[in-house]
Formats: C-alpha cells, structure tokens, sequence
C-alpha cells in the first residue's frame, strides 16, 4: 500500500523520495501489510514490543510477550537476521445461574530484527521471565575490534 493511495490529492504532488519512502514503510509497518482490521498483524493481531541494545561485548533485544508461554515461542538466527515466532492463546469460559459466556482468542506474531553487527552465533542465549524475552547475542572478535569509544571534549 502506497502512502500517496491513500490521499488522492497528494498523487497530483511530488514527494521527495526519501520523504515518500518513509511514508510508505510508516503505512506499511502500521498495517503491517495485511488487512487493517482482520490481518494476522492488524488490529487485532498481536505485535510484541522490542527493544535492542548494544554494547561493546554484546546486542541484546528484549521482547515483552505477555500471556505467552515459554513453549510457544522460537527464535532463529538467520545471518544478520533474528526472528522470534509465536502464538498466543487464551481461553476463558464463565458460567453463573442464567448465564454462560466463552472466549478463545488466537494469534501468531513475527518478528524480524536486523542486526546492527557479527554476533557468535553458538553463543546465543535466550531467557524468558514473567512474559519477557531477553535474546543476548555476544558480538565477534572482530566486530569488538571494530568498536572503539570516542572521548568527548568539553569546549567550543
């Protein structure tokens, strides 16, 4: 889907490139390229939240997956690629005098991080606490060797 689509007046208009190419990644990112309102990833999928961070030893990306169990969850490193995969489900049922009501809800998550630098891969752990994830990928020799701090001078 294609940001201009969606504002026929703004066809008409040249948007610089990289303006629209942030635009169109903002749209599809958000519908996440399904169905707005029934995709797996739309509204009423589920879409953990992450966080990457690095240091000089190593890149850590932590994953809030609330009401999932650990078994329901993979992760794969794909060259500079980390995937972590799941489902989610829940069933609730209640029942009283007049009254019966059930709910199941389902859905299966994706995501895809790229990773900022070499990583070991034989060395990754994983552990997951309390619906968080926290992936810690140690970084290569090499990719150490690159790294160096930056002093910074007070001064004009």
């Amino acid at each position: 889907m294609s940001f201009t689509s969606l504002i026929p007046s703004l066809k008409r208009r040249h948007l610089e490139p990289p303006l629209r190419t942030a635009l169109d990644r903002f749209f599809e990112d958000w519908f996440d390229g399904d169905d707005a309102l029934t995709g797996p990833n739309g509204w009423n999928g589920f879409k953990p939240r992450l966080d990457v961070a690095e240091d000089e030893k190593k890149v850590e990306v932590t994953a809030e997956l609330p009401g999932i169990d650990e078994k329901d969850i993979e992760i794969q490193l794909e060259g500079d690629r980390l995937l972590i995969k799941g489902e989610k489900s829940e069933e609730k049922e209640e029942e009283k005098k007049n009254f019966y009501h059930r709910e199941c809800t389902y859905g299966a998550f994706q995501r895809e991080v790229v990773l900022p630098t070499e990583v070991v891969g034989d060395k990754v752990k994983a552990k997951f606490k309390n619906g968080i994830l926290k992936v810690t990928l140690p970084k290569t020799l090499e990719a150490r060797a690159k790294s160096r701090k930056i002093a910074v001078e007070a001064g004009h």
